[in-house]
Formats: structure tokens, C-alpha cells, sequence
């Protein structure tokens, strides 16, 4: 027995511990994107589908004997994969899809060691059930989702803290090592049990379902937890915290559901879902109301709808369970209904929606399928229904006004692996007409339409701002050096708004990963058309992209380098770490700026370019526009990074001060990045 509950709890513990660690390992390399991590969650779900598949076809295929020499064989296979490090070959050149790269580095790095943590709860259980026939092995599910949880929460509060990636593959390939050891256990008590385990099932009775809800249910669940994942993180930032939350609630009502068939009760959790659902409706149309509510108030309501309505799909499926004797039929089919899920949200949902609509179908899909258990079971209050009804209308009324208001004066639209850009126009026919880019909520560049205004900078990049005081007093110390003409260098192209800036004889760099963003700021602004100096677009990951030109060029030598990269409202975290910044300081010139659009909802991220300043032994001002902002302008924050003494006497009564205080951010690193830090000081 405690064989198989350590193997099982250890084999769960490894499961998901892997995946916030292989994907905060690869972040970087595809862009800092939320779809990094809904691929990865598309890729595991898969690989449980075959792993489930394979404890299926070997217990009920095989003998005995065979099943432990075939299972043997899958471990040392693994085992020979070991360590899991990805190679960084696998870095992409840029403008492909990433969602087939990150796929073929996953399967080449953790494919095969995951494919025998997948089987190692059903193959066990089925084990299990074979020597100990009189024991339900559904607590053992239950224990198993219990170490899923366990592994998730040491990441953030353990691992990640305190050792670098490359230690945390080989800490976790060790691991793995272990579990291998113990399972062998577990085979050989297997091998030594009598033969004839024939025995009346000690299962409960439970309601009698077609198979096909054990599809629908867990596609429901899954569905809910990668759309309410992308709601979190699309504004915020890609960290691992805001992966495991929403994760953990959805292990969690594994947990409850499978641990005890009394603790789900219908009628508690179909109040939980009324409530938690009618938050998150409340909340979706603040989007185009200007309210932002709090961050933490934001992802509680996201969490705990997730939770419930997890809770409802997890909790009926219980009722729907087969005796032992279908265990590994039944899992299969559960694996595959959440596989789809992320199959719908990361392929699907692409080509068929022209926004995050897939939160939305998830919250009517559960209301309709807790409606059709309640009916089905015949147990239904007639009174209810009626409730149930005006529940499931009223929320179409609402979802669908948001899907209104997000689609109203659109111009252009396109959804891709990095998110879904819109283009729209305020005021057209008049001087005033302004056209401006949106990655979700996001403005990410505006401009004037009218012949006679199109090239001003608007935005975040007005003149007064810190970005346009940067280049100006940048151009001066410039020219009283006796050279003349700017090299700037701009991860991030939004409209192409900066080039604005720039004069005939200076030369514009920029650095964009998505060749959507690329497409647009040519088909549907001007400022690159317009623009007076020298103007080029290197397609890919910004760091990346540099990163190689520094090996085979040399230093690109800019004035001024701009960050400006956002994925919906936040920069992306690996653009903000040291390593990052020591790359932006080896391509600046002698008494070259870096500039950091530090403005943002819900982080302050001044701190954290502080740190970075530091660090290089360099002097970190803040330049804020709050005040008198003209029409097209918005209120913005920027950080200005330099040792140049002439720059800074000269930017001097543009500065304003910092924050009183210590200065309470970290150093962030590859290795290590602290999200809570940066909200808690907004």
C-alpha cells in the first residue's frame, strides 16, 4: 500500500510540477506571451490522452508479466531523456507560428518521461485494484490530485526562488529517477499477487449516464480553465503565480469532487457558480467603461468562478463514474474531453473567434450542462427551471453586449498566437479623426488621420512626454559631441508611432515579434510611409534578435533604446531582467539612453528598472506626462537609463521625483521574477 500511494503521489507531484517549470523555461524564447502557456497546456493534456490510452491498452490487453516488462520499458526510455533541459536550438528564427515549435521542443525535451508520469495513475490504480480488489482506487486519484496540487505550489514558493532553471530540470530529473525506482516497487508487488482477484466491487451505486458527459464534462472544466487563464494573464503579465492559481482551483475540485462523493452537493455548488458567474458579468463590461477594478478583486473573481464552475462539470462527472472494473476507459475518455479543450481554445477558438470568446462559451456551456444533469437525474425542482432559464438568457444578453461594445467602430481585426489586435476609428470625417491599435483593451499607438496631423506623435509618445524629452535632449548632447543624426533602436512596433520622432539623416531600428503588428502599422497607419529618416523592422523575439546580432555583427551602437514592447497591458517579463538589460547595454554607443515605458494599470515597474540601473552602475530618472495633455495624448510614465552626466544635467527639469521609500522591487533575473512585489506597490 504505502508503494503505491508514495509512486502515486509522486508520479502526480512531477506531472504539473513540470509544467510551470518547462514553461517558464521557454517563455522568453517565444515572446512573453499567455499563448506560451495554453500550448503547453494543450501539449500536456494530449500526452495524458496517451498516457491514459496506453494504461488502457496494457491492463486490459496484457498479462500480467507483460504489463510490468512493458511499463519497465517505457521508464527507461524516460530515463535515458533525462535531463529534461530544452536545448536552445530550439529558439525560433521568428515569423513562423510559434505553436508548432514550442510542440516539437516539448515533445523532443519532456515528451516521453511525461508520457510515463501520465500512465502512472491509471496503470497504478488498475494495479492496485488487482491486488487490494475489496479497496475503492478512486481515493487514490484523489491523493494523486493532492500531489498535482503540492507540485504546483512549490514552484512559485520554493523552487523558483531559490535555484536557477538549469538546476530546477536536473532537481526534477532527479526526482523522476526516484519515482521510477518506487514504481518498480509497485510492479513487483503486482507480480507477486495471486492470480484470481475476481471480487464483488465495494463501489457505491451511481447515477446512470451516457459516456458521453464523461467527454462534455471534463471539455467543459478544461475549456474554463485555459479561457479564464488567458482573461488573467492577457492584461497582466505571463508569470508562473497567475498560471498555477487558476490551475490549483481546477486540481482542487479534482481533489473535493473524487475524495468523497458527499462532498459535492448540487445545490450548494449551483449557488457558488449563480454567484461567481454573475461577478465575473458584472466585471466583463468595465472593459469599455474606463473602470479598473483592483488586480486582486479582478483574478479572485476570475479564480473563483473557474472553481465553481470546475466544481459543478467535476462534481457531476463523479456522479457518472463506473465501477473499477472501467476505471481506465473512464479516464481516457475524462483525458480526452479535457484535450479537447485545449485543442478548442488553441486552434478553434483562433480561426472561428475574433476575440477571447471561448471564457464566454465556457460559462454558458457549464450553466447548459449543469441544467441538463439536474434535468436528467429527474430530481429537478419544476419551479427551478424557470430560474434556470432566466439565468441562461440573462447572461446571453450580457456576454453578448460585451461582444457588441468590443466589435463597435472596428475597422480591422486579426487574432493570432500572440493575441487578438484591433483597429478603430473615433471621429472620423473631421481634423480630429484618430485611428489607434489595441492589443485586447490595450492602446498600443494612435493616429491622426487628417492629412494635416498625421504625423504627429501621439499616445504615450507626445512631444512633452518622457519619450519624445528623451530623443529631443539625446539629439542636443548629440550634436554638442559634434555628431549629428540619432541611431534609435525600439523593441516594439505598435503603429510605428516613434518614427514621428525621428529626423532625415537619423536611422530607426525596430524589434517586433508579431508579424500581424508588422502588417497592420503598413496597411493601416502612416508614420512608417511618412517617416523622414531611415526605417527597418527586424522580424522576432527583441532579445533574441539581438542577441544574434551581437554575436555576428558586433553592438547595433544606438543613441536611444527604446523598450516598448507590451503583451496586452504588461512588457513582457524577460524584456525587464538583468540579463536583458546587460543585452540592451552592450548594443547602446558610448552615452546611449535605454528608455522604458514604464505606464501601466496595475504594476509599477519604475522599481524595477531601478534595480536594473543599479546593476549596471548606471543612474535611473523618471520623466512623467500627467498634466496638460493634448488631444490625441495620453498620460504616461517613462524610466531613463544612462551614465551620461551630459544627458542627465540636461533632461534635469524634465525629472520628477521618485516614489518616497526604500525601493522595495527586486533584482529580476531570468531565473527569477516576483509579480507581487510590483502590485503591491501600485
Amino acid at each position: 500500500m504505502i508503494a503505491y500511494t508514495s509512486a502515486v503521489f509522486l508520479g502526480a507531484f512531477l506531472l504539473f510540477q513540470v509544467q510551470p517549470l518547462i514553461a517558464r523555461y521557454i517563455l522568453p524564447w517565444f515572446g512573453g506571451s499567455p499563448a506560451v502557456w495554453s500550448t503547453c497546456l494543450l501539449f500536456f493534456q494530449v500526452v495524458l490522452v496517451l498516457g491514459y490510452a496506453y494504461a488502457h491498452f496494457v491492463t486490459e490487453r496484457l498479462e500480467r508479466k507483460r504489463q510490468v516488462f512493458v511499463h519497465a520499458a517505457v521508464l527507461l526510455v524516460a530515463l535515458a531523456c533525462l535531463p529534461i533541459t530544452p536545448n536552445a536550438t530550439w529558439k525560433p528564427a521568428g515569423g513562423g507560428d510559434p505553436l508548432f515549435g514550442i510542440t516539437a521542443l516539448l515533445a523532443v525535451s519532456v515528451g516521453i518521461p511525461y508520457l510515463a508520469l501520465a500512465a502512472s495513475a491509471p496503470l497504478l490504480q488498475r494495479w492496485f485494484v488487482a491486488i487490494h480488489p475489496e479497496r475503492s482506487p478512486y481515493r487514490l486519484y484523489a491523493l494523486s490530485n493532492l500531489g498535482s496540487l503540492l507540485g504546483l505550489w512549490l514552484y512559485p514558493f520554493l523552487l523558483e526562488p531559490f535555484f536557477t532553471l538549469d538546476t530546477q530540470t536536473k532537481i526534477w530529473s532527479a526526482l523522476f529517477a526516484l519515482y521510477a525506482f518506487v514504481s518498480g516497487g509497485c510492479a513487483w508487488a503486482l507480480t507477486r499477487a495471486p492470480d484470481d482477484t475476481a471480487a464483488p466491487s465495494s463501489e457505491p451505486a451511481v447515477d446512470p449516464q451516457p459516456r458521453y458527459l464523461w467527454v462534455l464534462l471534463p471539455f467543459a472544466g478544461s475549456l474554463l480553465l485555459l479561457a479564464g487563464t488567458n482573461q488573467i494573464c492577457r492584461d497582466v503579465a505571463v508569470v508562473p503565480l497567475l498560471w498555477i492559481l487558476p490551475l490549483s482551483v481546477y486540481l482542487l475540485s479534482f481533489i473535493v469532487a473524487f475524495g468523497n462523493p458527499r462532498w459535492y452537493h448540487r445545490g450548494f455548488w449551483s449557488v457558488a457558480v449563480v454567484a461567481s458567474f454573475a461577478g465575473v458579468l458584472y466585471l466583463l463590461p468595465l472593459d469599455f467603461r474606463g473602470v479598473d477594478p483592483h488586480l486582486v478583486t479582478q483574478v479572485a473573481l476570475y479564480v473563483a468562478a473557474i472553481f465553481a464552475g470546475c466544481m459543478v462539470c467535476h462534481g457531476e462527472l463523479v456522479r457518472t463514474r463506473p465501477p473499477a472494473r472501467e476505471l481506465t476507459s473512464f479516464y481516457v475518455l475524462v483525458a480526452i474531453g479535457g484535450a479537447l479543450g485545449g485543442v478548442f481554445v488553441n486552434f478553434a477558438a483562433r480561426y472561428w473567434f475574433k476575440g477571447y470568446w471561448e471564457f464566454h462559451l465556457s460559462l454558458v456551456l457549464t450553466w447548459v450542462l449543469l441544467g441538463w444533469c439536474v434535468y436528467r437525474s429527474r430530481r429537478a425542482v419544476r419551479s427551478l427551471d424557470a430560474l434556470w432559464a432566466a439565468g441562461l438568457v440573462g447572461g446571453l444578453v450580457v456576454l453578448g453586449g460585451h461582444i457588441r461594445d468590443e466589435l463597435a467602430g472596428v475597422v480591422h481585426t486579426r487574432r493570432s498566437f500572440y493575441g487578438v489586435l484591433r483597429v478603430y476609428d473615433v471621429g472620423v470625417g473631421g481634423r480630429d479623426h484618430l485611428r489607434g491599435l489595441y492589443h485586447g483593451r490595450i492602446a498600443h499607438g494612435e493616429q491622426f488621420m487628417h492629412a494635416s496631423r498625421r504625423r504627429e506623435p501621439t499616445g504615450y509618445y507626445g512631444l512633452a512626454g518622457g519619450l519624445g524629452e528623451a530623443i529631443r535632449v539625446q539629439r542636443f548632447v548629440v550634436r554638442q559631441a559634434g555628431r549629428h543624426g540619432l541611431k534609435v533602436g525600439v523593441i516594439g512596433l505598435g503603429t510605428g508611432t516613434i518614427v514621428a520622432h525621428a529626423r532625415k539623416g537619423e536611422e530607426v531600428r525596430y524589434y517586433e515579434i508579431d508579424p500581424d503588428v508588422v502588417d497592420i502599422a503598413k496597411e493601416h497607419f502612416f508614420y512608417l510611409a511618412d517617416a523622414a529618416s531611415e526605417t527597418s523592422i527586424v522580424l522576432g523575439d527583441a532579445r533574441i534578435s539581438l542577441e544574434r546580432e551581437l554575436a555576428r555583427d558586433g553592438s547595433q551602437e544606438f543613441d536611444v533604446l527604446v523598450v516598448d514592447a507590451f503583451s496586452g497591458g504588461g512588457i513582457p517579463t524577460h524584456l525587464l531582467t538583468r540579463e536583458a538589460f546587460e543585452l540592451y547595454w552592450h548594443h547602446l554607443r558610448d552615452g546611449g539612453v535605454i528608455v522604458v515605458n514604464s505606464s501601466n494599470v496595475f504594476m509599477e515597474l519604475g522599481g524595477i528598472v531601478r534595480r536594473q540601473a543599479e546593476a549596471l552602475g548606471a543612474e535611473a530618472v523618471l520623466v512623467q506626462h500627467q498634466r496638460n495633455i493634448r488631444p490625441g495624448e495620453t498620460r504616461n510614465k517613462w524610466v531613463l537609463v544612462t551614465k551620461n552626466d551630459a544627458f542627465l544635467r540636461t533632461i534635469a527639469r524634465h525629472v520628477d521625483p521618485w516614489p518616497a521609500g526604500p525601493l522595495k522591487s527586486s533584482l529580476w533575473t531570468d531565473d527569477y521574477t516576483n509579480l507581487l512585489e510590483v502590485i503591491w506597490t501600485n
